[in-house]
């Protein structure tokens, strides 16, 4: 009777802790995605990869195209690097992807990790902190023998990006600037 007891209050306890969880989640999603609410455009960053992996043909120039074909498609306007550097509280997404190629297995090691950045004034203090972290997809982590698997996970998590703007900017479908 001890054991069942037992079981009953762990079951308990890891029903109240992954509820808490799945709460605190939805809370910080919820507050990190308030920092998406009423930007115009949006500039695309992504960072360069290795000289190994751009010789196999995976660049960021490719990427950054992906990256906004998929924001211009949902509706999302992106900006050009010149307004980005005049535009109020530099909104831009950064698009971090590592490769690491293992030459003996012919497979690729990986992470993506999307980042929407902004220049930020803590109530505290009177100072702006430029390309402050307000949303980020939390990142992956992947292994795989092609690197078009890694520009389809990119989009995917480009997906993310795009489905928490829209959620919290109803009704916004702008033109892409031109």
């Amino acid at each position: 009777m001890k054991i069942k007891s037992c079981l009953a209050g762990l079951l308990v306890a890891g029903a109240c802790l992954l509820v808490l969880t799945s709460f605190l989640s939805a809370t910080e999603k919820r507050i990190s995605g308030e920092s998406l609410r009423g930007i115009d455009a949006i500039y695309v960053y992504v960072e360069p990869l290795s000289p190994d992996i751009e010789k196999l043909g995976l660049n960021s120039t490719i990427l950054k195209n992906d990256v906004v074909v998929k924001l211009e498609s949902a509706g999302i306007r992106t900006m050009s690097r010149d307004r980005w550097l005049r535009e109020e509280g530099s909104p831009y997404l950064d698009v971090m992807i590592r490769v690491l190629a293992l030459a003996d297995a012919k497979e690729f090691i990986y992470s993506i990790d999307i980042a929407f950045r902004q220049n930020v004034y803590p109530l505290r203090i009177a100072v702006e902190i430029s390309g402050a972290s307000t949303w980020s997809t939390g990142g992956v982590i992947g292994i795989t023998p092609n690197l078009e698997k890694i520009r389809k996970s990119l989009r995917d998590q480009t997906d993310l990006f795009i489905n928490s703007f829209l959620s919290i900017n109803p009704g916004y479908k702008r033109a892409v600037e031109e």
